[in-house]
């Protein structure tokens, strides 16, 4: 099914980095002078703003249309390593809100896209492999990043792999939405 391919790809490469963000943000935060009590303060008021925006991304879509959301999300996610890499923490809390508001939409809403195209006898599989390909893509991105950030600094490191997954999302982003129907 060559939809649920580029979907499945796609789908993992964002899921991908909503991960290595979350992992490596704090590690920013740190930098920035913050003690572990603001960083998991910031940690849960991000989580409690990403499950809001969960909860409403259904809506968010129909009003946007599934190729509006996919892009603006892609965006927001792609583009929140590389401003995380130039910001002082005032403007880090506002990409990471952009960030996080992004991961509440495209999550749910790139899950959906694949219940809808895959059968219940292999639904479950299809999200396994989802979640298997994410993590393989972290494997290789989290020990990168801690390279990058031990050999040419933390800052950088945040640039480089955030030009990273936009590579990955600008290769599978058109394929991807190529599957969905012209009415959306």
């Amino acid at each position: 099914n060559v939809s649920l391919r580029w979907n499945l790809l796609f789908s993992s490469v964002m899921g991908s980095a909503t991960l290595t963000m979350a992992w490596i943000y704090p590690v920013m935060m740190q930098q920035l002078g913050k003690n572990e009590i603001e960083i998991g303060t910031t940690h849960t008021i991000l989580n409690l703003m990403l499950g809001a925006v969960t909860l409403y991304s259904y809506r968010i879509e129909q009003k946007l249309k599934p190729k509006l959301t996919i892009w603006l999300s892609s965006i927001g996610i792609t583009a929140g390593f590389i401003f995380a890499g130039v910001s002082d923490f005032t403007m880090l809390m506002i990409t990471l809100s952009v960030f996080y508001f992004s991961r509440g939409i495209a999550t749910p809403v790139l899950k959906d896209y694949i219940n809808r195209i895959t059968t219940s006898d292999v639904r479950a599989t299809v999200l396994s492999i989802r979640s298997l390909i994410i993590r393989a893509f972290f494997v290789v991105i989290g020990p990168l990043f801690g390279f990058l950030s031990d050999n040419i600094g933390l800052r950088e490191a945040f640039v480089i792999i955030g030009v990273i997954f936009l590579i990955l999302t600008s290769l599978s982003i058109s394929m991807f939405l190529k599957s969905i129907p012209e009415n959306n």
